[in-house]
């Protein structure tokens, strides 16, 4: 049985938004074919690992709400957490 595991994914549209609403921007890439880059390179070792990877397509107003509503920052743990529980919701 592998693992399964959900990697956030930003579509282009949103990424200056995203840039602007996050909190920890310096460790973020200026860039969304940068980000997208490391993001295939992810995924793909990840699948090369034998894990089975789930995309979970971040909303925009979702992500600002679930920080929002407990009062923490948008950084990358908090995405993180944002994206187990998504996929928690989707796979009860």
């Amino acid at each position: 049985m592998s693992l399964f595991v959900g990697i956030a994914y930003y579509e282009k549209k949103d990424w200056d938004f995203f840039l602007s609403v996050i909190d920890d921007r310096d460790s973020v890439e200026d860039s969304w074919e940068e980000w997208s880059n490391g993001f295939m390179k992810t995924k793909m070792d990840l699948i090369s690992r034998g894990l089975q990877v789930s995309e979970v397509k971040v909303n925009m107003n979702e992500l600002i709400n679930f920080c929002l509503d407990r009062k923490i920052k948008n950084n990358g743990a908090v995405r993180s957490q944002f994206v187990s529980e998504k996929l928690k919701q989707a796979n009860p």
